[in-house]
């Protein structure tokens, strides 16, 4: 669902700002990227296996962005209010070690950046997930849905 959404808002900003961003969707492979943090599977949302998924996650994409040249590689995971930014930084200046592109530090909640994003989903009616992503995550969203429903 979100990379419908933001296939959907690229296209909106494209006609909006007359520009034409190209979309780059590398390959999901989400049962062996779930089969890599099972064994972190009871782990609460922020430890240690957000922490794999994270490293994982800026990995693949930091591989590719030095495959294509880039200066710098940056996340936009430190968005969100469920990631801590600390460790998003401490992972890509880890990374960035055996990368060419230099690391760009973030916390793109700061200056009203989370205000910011809430507005634009607001204003375009963009679908907002409340789990993380992965298959274990979204197993805790759901065992608190049924708890507040009862």
């Amino acid at each position: 669902m979100r990379l419908g959404e933001l296939q959907r808002y690229i296209s909106i900003f494209d006609a909006k700002f007359k520009s034409d961003i190209e979309l780059i969707v590398l390959p999901y492979e989400n049962e062996k990227f779930n089969e890599k943090l099972e064994p972190f599977k009871d782990c609460k949302e922020r430890g240690e296996r957000c922490h794999l998924c994270y490293s994982l996650r800026m990995k693949e994409a930091y591989d590719y962005a030095d495959s294509i040249g880039c200066d710098y590689f940056t996340t936009v995971m430190t968005i969100s209010r469920q990631k801590d930014s600390q460790i998003l930084n401490l992972i890509g200046a880890s990374l960035e070690k055996d990368h060419k592109a230099k690391y760009f530090y973030s916390d793109f909640k700061k200056k009203g950046g989370i205000e910011a994003g809430q507005e634009i989903r607001k204003q375009y009616d963009l679908y907002y997930q409340n789990y993380c992503g992965c298959i274990y995550s979204y197993n805790e969203f759901l065992k608190t849905q049924k708890k507040n429903m009862e």
